[in-house]
């Protein structure tokens, strides 16, 4: 399970092809929430992470407390990417605080998804 007692299972730093695997096998099950500590477990979490490690933001929404702590982790030596998914409240906003800290940026939007990843053959 990707949560357990309401704490989320962690996956320790790695390297290899098993552990990529797990990281994408965890990636598929995600699933959109309500939950808002996100920023807490950031917060919490990233000072015990190496040097190098990437932290990979996925999610609907975002404040700036979660940028800030992000700017945080970076200045510590981590990187952060910030992957919105769907209609963003403040999009224009979020994407020029992202721009100001430098965090590489993807906005996935269904529309977007569902007409690069599936390609509809024109009709005859």
């Amino acid at each position: 399970p990707l949560v357990s007692e309401g704490i989320p299972n962690k996956i320790p730093p790695a390297n290899g092809r098993g552990h990529l695997i797990r990281i994408l096998e965890t990636l598929g099950r995600i699933e959109m929430s309500d939950s808002a500590y996100i920023y807490e477990l950031i917060q919490q979490e990233s000072p015990n992470l190496p040097w190098g490690t990437t932290l990979i933001l996925i999610t609907g929404r975002i404040e700036d407390q979660e940028l800030d702590v992000l700017f945080e982790a970076r200045r510590r030596g981590q990187n952060a990417v910030i992957v919105l998914c769907g209609q963003v409240q403040n999009f224009r906003h979020i994407k020029s605080r992202a721009e100001y800290f430098n965090f590489p940026f993807y906005h996935l939007f269904r529309t977007n998804i569902a007409t690069s990843a599936f390609r509809i053959p024109a009709s005859r």
